[in-house]
């Protein structure tokens, strides 16, 4: 309820995870104030907002940095034009849910195409929000706000990135593993990758086993890319697993 929300994010929650980034604009969206720590969570260094901040306030917003906080103020955000430099998670589903409540309409383009944006649209259809993907999900979400959402439920997509380690660890034991009730299609570009390093496997429609192998992998050239492309959450491993191939892998 819009009563129960704080416009003060928790700094002890947020610092945890990168994730709670999501949270300012759907927060600003609602409350028209937003205070969010700097986000934390992460191992693999320092890794920016700036993609969410400017479009945000390209919708209106007035965006500060101080002492380690972003302060965010909007009377009414707008909806606008939005062009993404890098398909961005994150960003692209901040700003969804920001422009639901925004006025007018926003598109944003080079949006991220992730199994994880299309069960968000999904679930805001759902919520009564009037947002949808333009030319086949190419990369291009519209989106009419304006409208308060309702309560709905939803589906969860399956875990992409927990099937794919749950497989990987039964390549790098040599052992049988299955996974069950995913959606295989969610993680193609690893299938091609065992497929190529001669991994036995058997692919059902929300099954995937993966059996021991005879003889070392094969060596693998990877390189990771936004959706559909191999996963960077994936690359570490599948390094493992190469790690007790054959070859030379890059």
């Amino acid at each position: 309820r819009d009563g129960d929300l704080n416009c003060e994010m928790p700094a002890a929650l947020v610092q945890k995870m990168r994730a709670s980034s999501i949270m300012l604009g759907p927060l600003l969206a609602q409350k028209g104030r937003a205070v969010m720590p700097l986000p934390g969570g992460c191992s693999i260094g320092a890794r920016p907002i700036d993609l969410h901040l400017k479009g945000l306030a390209k919708m209106g917003a007035s965006i500060e940095l101080s002492h380690g906080a972003v302060y965010a103020s909007a009377r009414k955000l707008r909806g606008c034009r939005i062009y993404l430099d890098f398909p961005s998670v994150g960003a692209t589903e901040n700003l969804v849910m920001a422009a639901t409540l925004a006025e007018g309409e926003t598109t944003i383009e080079n949006a991220a195409r992730e199994p994880e944006i299309t069960n968000l649209v999904s679930a805001l259809q759902t919520m009564g929000a009037h947002v949808a993907f333009k030319k086949d999900n190419a990369g291009i979400i519209q989106i009419n706000g304006g409208e308060a959402l309702h309560s709905a439920a939803t589906t969860i997509i399956p875990d992409r990135i927990a099937a794919c380690t749950y497989l990987l660890a039964g390549v790098i034991t040599n052992g049988e593993v299955t996974v069950t009730d995913v959606i295989p299609q969610h993680f193609d570009s690893l299938l091609a990758k065992l497929e190529e390093a001669d991994v036995a496997y058997e692919r059902r429609e929300s099954r995937v086993t993966v059996y021991p192998s005879r003889s070392k992998l094969k060596e693998l050239s990877v390189k990771t890319m936004p959706y559909p492309g191999f996963p960077t959450d994936v690359q570490p491993r599948l390094m493992a697993a190469l790690w007790l191939g054959r070859g030379t892998s890059w």
